[in-house]
């Protein structure tokens, strides 16, 4: 009697009538049996699950950037140092850098978070940080002695008659401090007058023709 043989068959087959066979349940998981040999077979895994050794495991690479693969299949971006867009940072002066994925700070000369960052733009005690923008609490000062002198980075209430003379948040570079015209005053305007009519007197005086004769004769 010719009795089927399973030692003339490999791996995950079976013997069955003289023929060699693919036996399926010699196989594991999400394996599949093939010639005989137990293959992994990515089909019976779901998402981003990848089948190895016959088991669906979770596998980060075919998720995208700042995402993982959950134990579901399914792809959660949960990175808190990686992001993809501007929106997923989390800090006001903070941006996505696409290349690293990573949040970075913008620079203070375009947006700042507090007034110490912008010391190096305005200077210690100048400097001050409103709605996210570097600014400055002290400005250009035009001497009051009219020279046309300016001193920079002065608080208001340090520069004298600052309702026209100061500039907040400018250098002296970007202004002109005007000289002060000499504008007579009521006293000057009088001394004026006076000196002219001595000169006309005198002129009148010492100009009118004198007699030299003697009266009576």
């Amino acid at each position: 009697v010719c009795v089927d043989n399973q030692d003339k068959c490999v791996g995950c087959e079976d013997c069955v009538s003289a023929v060699c066979v693919d036996n399926q349940a010699k196989c594991v998981g999400c394996e599949d049996c093939v010639g005989g040999v137990c293959v992994d077979n990515q089909a019976k895994c779901v998402g981003c699950e990848a089948c190895v050794n016959g088991v669906c495991t979770p596998n980060d690479q075919k998720c995208g950037k700042c995402e993982t693969c959950h134990a579901d299949g399914t792809c959660v971006q949960d990175v808190p140092e990686c992001c993809t867009a501007d929106f997923k940072c989390t800090g006001k002066c903070d941006f996505c850098n696409t290349a690293t994925n990573t949040c970075e700070n913008l620079p203070p000369e375009i947006c700042c978070s507090t007034d110490e960052q912008c010391i190096p733009l305005f200077g210690a005690g100048c400097a001050v940080c409103v709605d996210n923008t570097c600014g400055s609490i002290c400005g250009a000062c035009c001497i009051k002695d009219g020279s046309g002198s300016c001193v920079d980075d002065v608080l208001r209430e340090d520069c004298p008659n600052a309702d026209v003379k100061f500039f907040p948040n400018r250098r002296c570079d970007t202004i002109v401090c005007e000289r002060d015209t000499f504008i007579p005053t009521l006293s000057t305007w009088g001394l004026l007058v006076l000196s002219l009519l001595l000169l006309t007197g005198a002129r009148v005086y010492y100009g009118w023709p004198r007699s030299t004769g003697t009266i009576g004769r």
